[in-house]
Parts: C-alpha cells; sequence; structure tokens
C-alpha cells in the first residue's frame, strides 16, 4: 500500500517542522517540479486527458500539445488542458516557458497558448488565467489579434480579458494575498516584472484581481488553449516553482531553483532512510477535535454544521433541494487522498436531528471513492431513509444506497438495514467492493447497485478511475428538502492495506 507521492511530501516536511507557519511554507516549495525527471508527471493531475494530445516530460522539460478540437480552451465555461496541483492560503507561482508551432516558430492558430491558471476547488467555472501565444482578435472587447500575454478573469462562467503584446518566452506568475491576485509577466521583451490587468480600459494603470469568490483551496498549474484550428502548437515548461507569499513585496521576490546537492561525506554507517507512512496513519477516531483539518471539506456551502465532539464527527447538511449525490449533482463530501489498493471502515448512525428515523427522502450519511481526475466518476455506499424510486422499482427503503457513476450516470440499488453499523469500501487493483456490516447483520456482506438483483453481488470493476489516486471519505444526502435535519454520527474511519479480495472481509 502506498500513499501519494504529494501527501508523503507533506507529511515528510510536517516532521521536519516546527510550527504551523514553517509546514505551510515547506509544502509550497515542495510542489515545484523542474521537469528534470520523467516521473513527476503523475504528481499532476491532468484534469482533462482528452484535451490533450501529448504531455511529456524529456529533456529537462514538460511539453505540452493540445488536441486540434473546437473550443478546446479556457473562455467562459469552455475548458482545456489542465495540469494542477493544490495549494491552500497564499502562494506564488511561476512558470518559465516558450510557446510555439510544433514546426518552430510562432503560434499559428487563434488562441493557441500556454500558461497558469487557478481554480476554485468547489465550482469550476471560477478561476483566473495569464497565458501566452496567438491571442486572436476579439472585436466586441475591442482587442486585436496580438502574439503576447492574455489576462482572463472568470467568474461564475462569464470571462473578462484582456492582452499585451510581447515575446513568446519568458516567465508568467500568479501571486495570491488573501483575495487578490496578483497576474505578472517578465518575457524576454521584458526588464521587469509588472502587473498584468483583464481590464482593458485599465492597460495604463492595471491592477490586480480582487477574488473573494474563489475559497482558500484552489488547483493551480499548467492550462493550454487550442481554441480555433491551425497547425499544432506545443507550450515548452522550464519548470513550474511555487513559494509562500505573506505579502504583496513577496510577489517581485525570486523563487530560487533547488540548491545543487552537496557532495556526501564519508560515513562508516549512514543512517536509513525514514520508512514512509503506513496508509492506517490516515485513521481517524475522532478522539481529538483538532483532526478535522485533516480532511478536505469540497463542499463547505452544502454543509449546515460538521464538528468533532466526544469521540464522534457530526455532520449536518444544509436543508437544500438536490444537496446530495446523484447523477453529476453533488452533496456534502470530506475526503483524504488514497493510491493503490485499500479498505476503508465506517462505523456511524444516521438519524433525524432530535431524534428517530431519517425523515426526507434520500437523508444519508456513508462513504465514497471519488477520481482526482473526473469528478463525475465515484461510488458510494450509504445509510439512511433511500427515496421511492419507480424508475428502477425502488420502494422507498430505510437501509443502505450502493450507487456507482460513471460520467455522470448513475446506477443504484437498496436494502433494508438498521440505521447504524459498519460500511466498507475495498479496492483491490481497479475491482471495488462495498460492504456492510450493520446491527442485526450476521457478518459482512457484498452489496450490488444493480436494481433488485440482490442474491447475485458483485465487485464493480472501474478501470476508468483506476488504481492511482482517489479521494476517500465521508458523505452525506439531504436530497429532498423537507423534514428533519438528518444527522450522520460517525464514530470513526479506518484505513488498512489490502492485496487480496478475501482481505475486504478481514476485521
Amino acid at each position: 500500500m502506498v500513499i501519494s507521492r504529494n501527501i508523503l511530501a507533506v507529511m515528510a516536511c510536517l516532521v521536519l517542522a516546527a510550527n504551523a507557519k514553517p509546514v505551510r511554507r515547506c509544502y509550497v516549495h515542495t510542489l515545484s517540479d523542474e521537469f528534470d525527471d520523467a516521473s513527476t508527471l503523475t504528481d499532476w493531475t491532468n484534469h482533462y486527458p482528452a484535451l490533450i494530445n501529448s504531455v511529456q516530460i524529456s529533456g529537462g522539460q514538460l511539453t505540452l500539445v493540445p488536441t486540434n478540437t473546437p473550443a478546446n480552451g479556457w473562455y467562459q465555461n469552455t475548458v482545456g488542458p489542465f495540469l494542477s496541483k493544490e495549494v491552500s492560503g497564499n502562494f506564488v507561482v511561476e512558470a518559465s516557458l516558450t510557446v510555439q508551432a510544433a514546426a518552430g516558430g510562432n503560434p499559428a492558430g487563434p488562441w493557441h497558448s500556454g500558461g497558469l491558471l487557478v481554480r476554485d476547488r468547489e465550482t469550476d467555472n471560477d478561476w483566473v488565467t495569464i497565458n501566452l501565444g496567438n491571442q486572436g482578435a476579439f472585436g466586441s472587447a475591442g482587442l486585436a489579434q496580438t502574439f503576447g500575454t492574455e489576462v482572463k478573469s472568470t467568474n461564475d462562467g462569464s470571462s473578462i480579458l484582456n492582452y499585451r503584446a510581447g515575446a513568446m518566452t519568458g516567465r508568467l506568475r500568479i501571486c495570491r494575498v488573501g483575495t487578490i491576485l496578483h497576474m505578472m509577466r517578465y518575457l524576454d521583451s521584458d526588464n521587469e516584472w509588472t502587473v498584468e490587468t483583464h481590464i482593458l480600459a485599465d492597460a495604463q494603470n492595471p491592477q490586480p484581481v480582487d477574488r473573494p469568490d474563489i475559497g482558500a483551496h484552489v488547483r493551480v498549474g499548467i492550462m493550454s488553449n487550442r481554441y480555433q484550428a491551425g497547425a499544432d502548437t506545443e507550450s515548452v515548461f522550464d519548470y513550474v516553482r511555487f513559494s509562500n507569499a505573506d505579502e504583496v513585496s513577496d510577489c517581485y521576490a525570486d523563487i530560487p531553483g533547488p540548491s545543487p546537492s552537496p557532495s556526501p561525506s564519508p560515513s562508516p554507517s549512514p543512517s536509513p532512510s525514514p520508512s514512509p507512512p503506513s496508509i492506517s496513519s490516515l485513521s481517524d477516531d475522532f478522539s481529538d477535535a483538532s483532526t478535522l483539518s485533516d480532511w478536505t471539506n469540497h463542499y463547505p456551502a452544502r454543509i449546515n454544521s460538521v464538528n468533532i465532539a466526544n469521540g464522534n464527527l457530526n455532520l449536518i447538511p444544509v436543508n437544500l433541494a438536490n444537496n446530495g449525490w446523484y447523477n453529476n449533482l453533488v452533496g456534502p463530501f470530506l475526503s483524504k487522498e488514497v493510491s493503490g489498493n485499500f479498505l476503508a471502515e465506517m462505523s456511524l448512525s444516521v438519524e433525524a436531528n432530535g431524534g428517530g428515523l431519517p425523515s426526507g427522502d434520500w437523508h444519508t450519511g456513508g462513504l465514497q471513492v471519488r477520481s482526482t481526475t473526473d469528478e463525475n466518476d465515484w461510488v458510494i455506499i450509504n445509510l439512511g431513509n433511500q427515496g421511492a424510486f419507480p424508475p428502477n422499482s425502488l420502494p422507498q427503503t430505510y437501509g443502505t444506497e450502493v450507487k456507482n457513476t460513471v460520467d455522470a450516470q448513475s446506477l443504484f440499488n437498496y436494502r433494508a438495514g438498521a440505521m447504524s453499523g459498519r460500511l466498507r469500501i475495498c479496492r483491490v487493483g481497479t475491482d471495488i467492493y462495498m460492504l456492510r456490516y450493520l446491527t442485526g447483520d450476521a457478518g459482512w456482506t457484498l452489496e450490488t447497485h444493480i436494481p433488485n438483483n440482490p442474491n447475485a453481488p458483485t465487485s464493480i470493476s472501474r478501470a476508468d478511475i483506476g488504481n492511482g489516486p482517489v479521494r476517500v471519505g465521508i458523505m452525506a444526502n439531504q436530497f429532498a428538502a423537507g423534514g428533519s435535519d438528518v444527522v450522520v454520527e460517525v464514530d470513526y474511519v479506518n484505513f488498512s492495506p489490502v492485496s487480496a479480495a478475501g482481505e475486504c472481509y478481514d476485521d
């Protein structure tokens, strides 16, 4: 069992740091990539692989070529290639790059470009970018075709953008201090760092972008556009470096590359390397309220309250229609990132706020596994009031639901049971096992997501999710508004390694 490389890097920093502030500084620097090792490509989350013709690390550079697909790029609610890492709080990110036609020379097509992008982790249509390339004529915005930089701020899928001419080689930065995002460039044609503006009218007095709507947790990284037809364009990155930014002056400070490794001193008995942390270290028995911050809260606006007290985590969703997991809809989700084979077990009870059975349809809580690269690929097993669903001939049921969602299409099944007990999700290879052992059950049983097929439960083969990093954790539904709030009370979430399907049933 292995944990993702980014988690290992962060945990290594935690060992070295003495207090909170050095941890953050150490963490941000560990995200930098000099592209001198091809294996580090897997450290980046590739959000839209179908929009990338090729991406590789070779010769100390990362080269990305988008597919020749109409509207393959970042404008309004359309998207393009994006390789990201997750960052919280203040930071500065710098990329050194060249954008050119694959055959050489300037990019041939309109909006053929590459650069940096910062995107809210919870709302995909809130983002900013600064990029370099062939910026196409945009008459309604008063912008002529330009070889140079584009700065774009997109709020709820509505984009405002501006261009400035410059060389096709240089450095770009995005620096966040508080809610302010500084979009900066220092191209080969420039002689200093300058803040760029996304507003044409402010071109003579460029200002940073104030985006209080973009949350503390963001995805930051490499983007590319190939919005209209033309010869292949490649974005060639020499490095992407991260650093801390406590104040605006940090946005202009140098970000040094890695220091040369000193020659090792002779030692007759070198100290052994520390063993990597086990997956069991992700477990949480909720005996310490401070561990709530160890979980990534993906949709805080969908949670009325979540806290740790008296050895339990208690979660109450917002009383909001469609606040839950079905097709492309989402609900509360607290996760940790895991790679490879694993077993996640939860002990929980689900009840109405004030006691008794959950009173609303699809008022539930449980476990979820979600792809890190396609947010519409996930599986859940949950417990609660499962609403009647005539299309699948499913009556209203108090018990478990197992749901398998592929490309935002959900298939699910119910089975009656008590409102307390244990749930498991176990992954071996690309097979996922959904199990329950509720109060009153005789033992662990494999559950099925296929409606009206209770006598033939099987594992779920999810080769599309693969055996790489996934987000695993606590989910909840309060899908039908009305009735009392549902309370999901979790006693623990334990993680352990597995190597074979039989271990999914072991205590």
